[in-house]
């Protein structure tokens, strides 16, 4: 199912929330999964190490082409910087003042 099909991911949430053998079926398989972890003091390092090497295992799968740009090396994409929620949150020098927010009393 892709992602980019709200329709479809819709559709799978629906069928998971109306269908309580796939929810059991779930929760086995989660429990399956993390059986074999110690979550007491500790066991959060076992699970840390296998994130570590999952990631270093995948790490040849990143295309070779494939960079992030830093932000500053692609203004175009950013988009305007707004800062009306400044004037809304501070007062004239630039102090935080003291207002009520959307109506509320102080």
């Amino acid at each position: 199912m892709p992602f980019s099909d709200p329709g479809a991911l819709a559709g799978k949430v629906i069928d998971l929330l109306d269908n309580e053998s796939i929810r059991h079926a779930m929760r086995k398989r989660r429990l399956s999964i993390w059986a074999g972890y110690d979550l007491a003091p500790g066991g959060a390092a076992a699970i840390a190490e296998t994130f570590d090497r999952a990631r270093a295992e995948r790490r040849h799968y990143c295309p070779v082409d494939f960079a992030v740009k830093p932000l500053d090396k692609r203004p175009g994409e950013l988009p305007p910087l707004k800062l009306d929620h400044l004037h809304n949150m501070t007062d004239a020098t630039g102090h935080a003042a003291a207002r009520p927010l959307h109506g509320a009393e102080l």
